[in-house]
């Protein structure tokens, strides 16, 4: 089967567009091992306009095009869906990631054109059903009916029996939508690395732009998947599991030092979940890039590091390995609103934990906080803000509270009737999504900007003596220059 998997066109601003997606790599590798022929295309990468999209569909038809879907990006993956159905309107379509694995009893309302979706993931099942799919192709056929409703416009032909023993598969029948359970493969080695060469891996590097304030570009690496961690606002776990599944070191290592020879890239960034959740494991995996020399610099800043486990040795080993930059997720200020959200710190052990930081490394400390989750009153808003002030962090981030699709809080503001007619291309942590009791959307959006200005109008920050040491060269001037521009966006937003 000749397959192509879309990251679609969204918005120039958004960082996640201009990161290579490892996952679609991963499942390229999956499907060129079943023997189907495998193209991704980053529409960001390439610049694509909506126009040019739309070219390139009528010239490349395809047998089935596939889609990792984010909730804020569910209105371009339907205007995706639209274009290739008009040009290709044989072509199978299937959308997985973060927004069918949480919103599966409402996926075909939110995206009507898809014929089947897929939550958790799918290196193992997606290419054996494809590969049915294209066996039976003489036995069945995709009805598409003009009614877009959760029941009826493209139903699959196949035996019950078939698609009921395929997990992830996420399909309607006459009876309704059928989820079937996900699975999560135990030895994640198996896998093998990402398809580099199919990801284009020589293009990323020329056309990236600089996505944080440190690195030109940067290659995510993965240790593991799943989250065990409660938190209430959090869905991860929906798409990689509860029960966390390590690479080895061994493979951890080939992942670093064949990107390294290979492409010259010396700049990484660990992005899972529980990336120091095994302290034992975590230790090993430095003292290996340490013995090995690798010369790397590395930064664990998208996903934040665990505070129960974070002492002194694991931080100068964190240094001594190349790490630079760390993230910590405070969330919030207010106990009260950790209680809430399941945190699992309290806020002596992450005044601690941060001062243990900046007294022994010196590593640059992001804080995570969100502010507007929905217990949250004005108190525990100016609580959050006022904490993040106190820390000695480098740079901070202030989420306005959104409610992911499958999170345990989206989940009880549904049934609770508190969630808003959603527009999803605003489901993002830009924005307010769910109004407060006592404190009005429009207050919130100020105030979040207003938290920024407070934190960031600091002496320090204006002089900016404490990034000299940084193993990257500062554009001050352009760096200015697109916070002004962001700013601005928010003002007009």
């Amino acid at each position: 089967m000749r397959i192509c998997l879309i990251k679609p066109i969204g918005r120039r601003w958004e960082d996640e567009q201009y990161y290579i997606d490892i996952g679609q790599g991963f499942l390229g590798t999956a499907l060129q091992k079943a023997g189907h022929e495998v193209r991704v295309l980053d529409c960001m990468r390439e610049k694509l306009s909506w126009k040019k999209f739309e070219g390139f569909i009528r010239e490349n038809p395809y047998d089935f095009y596939g889609m990792k879907v984010y909730s804020w990006g569910v209105q371009a993956a339907n205007r995706t869906i639209e274009i290739i159905r008009k040009h290709c309107p044989q072509a199978l379509i299937g959308v997985g990631g973060p927004h069918p694995s949480g919103a599966v009893e409402d996926v075909f309302n939110h995206i009507p054109g898809t014929d089947f979706a897929w939550q958790g993931e799918a290196e193992i099942h997606l290419p054996q059903f494809l590969g049915k799919m294209e066996v039976q192709s003489s036995k069945f056929k995709v009805q598409r009916e003009k009614r877009m409703d959760q029941n009826s416009p493209f139903t699959l032909h196949l035996s019950p029996l078939t698609l009921e023993g395929i997990p992830g598969l996420i399909y309607r029948s006459p009876e309704g939508v059928k989820a079937n359970p996900p699975y999560f493969h135990e030895n994640i080695d198996e896998f093998g690395y990402p398809d580099w060469e199919m990801l284009k891996m020589g293009d990323y590097i020329r056309t990236s732009r600089k996505i944080r304030y440190v690195g030109n570009y940067y290659i995510p690496v993965v240790t593991s998947r799943g989250c065990s961690m409660p938190c209430t606002y959090c869905a991860a776990w929906r798409l990689s599991g509860k029960k966390v599944r390590r690479h080895s070191i061994e493979y951890v290592i080939g992942w670093i030092t064949e990107l390294k020879n290979r492409y010259g890239i010396d700049f990484f960034a660990f992005v899972d979940d529980a990336l120091t959740a095994d302290r034992e494991y975590f230790l090993k995996l430095l003292e290996e890039i340490i013995r090995r020399d690798l010369k790397i610099h590395w930064d664990c800043a998208q996903n934040a590091v665990r505070f129960d486990n974070l002492d002194e040795e694991m931080l100068k080993l964190m240094e001594r390995s190349g790490c630079f930059y760390m993230c910590v997720a405070v969330e919030s200020g207010s106990p009260q609103t950790l209680r809430a959200m399941k945190r699992r710190a309290d806020l002596d052990l992450v005044r601690e934990k941060v001062n243990l930081i900046k007294k022994n490394t010196k590593m640059l400390v992001q804080g995570y906080f969100i502010l507007g989750y929905p217990t949250d009153t004005w108190e525990d808003l100016k609580a959050t803000a006022r904490f993040s002030r106190e820390l000695p962090l480098d740079a901070v981030q202030y989420f306005l509270f959104t409610p992911h699709p499958g999170s345990e809080i989206y989940q009880q503001l549904r049934a609770e009737g508190k969630l808003p007619k959603i527009n999803w291309k605003r489901w993002h942590y830009g924005d307010v999504s769910v109004p407060l009791k006592d404190v009005s959307r429009e207050t919130l959006n100020f105030y979040h900007r207003w938290a920024y200005f407070r934190f960031y109008h600091q002496k320090r920050f204006i002089l900016a003596e404490e990034f000299s040491d940084l193993p990257v060269d500062f554009d001050w001037i352009r760096d200015a220059r697109s916070l002004i521009r962001a700013f601005f966006r928010l003002l007009t937003s």
